[in-house]
This record gives structure tokens, sequence and C-alpha cells, in this order.
């Protein structure tokens, strides 16, 4: 597991492991809002999750629960 912080101690980034032992990294802003996750969802399978700066999901990409590729976006 990787960590960083910014200069007021604030975590900007992490590389590790989840709790489901999947890989993972996730990207936070200058306030620790989590920015961007890229990894594993509970049935080991890839997604890419992209919020805006209050950390509100805007865009998700991954896999529905029959196995189809998934793409969604919000606007709100």
């Amino acid at each position: 597991m990787k960590q960083y912080f910014n200069h007021r101690q604030i975590e900007t980034h992490f590389a590790g492991t989840s709790e489901i032992n999947s890989g993972q990294i996730k990207t936070y802003n200058a306030l620790g809002v989590e920015t961007v996750f890229l990894g594993t969802d509970n049935n080991d399978a890839g997604l890419v999750g992209v919020n805006n700066n209050s950390g509100r999901l805007r865009a998700f990409k991954g896999i529905n629960e029959i196995g189809n590729g998934l793409q969604e976006t919000t606007e709100n």
C-alpha cells in the first residue's frame, strides 16, 4: 500500500489492496475528496469512477450484474 499526502497532510493518492484483496488506485483533490477510483468491484470486475470536486459520482465505467459492459454519466 502506498499513500501520498500534500503539504497540508491531506491524502492525494492511494495505491494498494482492497478488503477483498483486489488492486485499486484512488486520487483525491486538495481537500481530500475522492476524484477518481480505478479498481475492481465486489465481484472482481474492473471499474472506473470519476467524481466531481465535492465527491459526487459523475462518470462510471464497469460491468453490470450479468457481465455486460456498463457506462453511465450524470449531470446533477
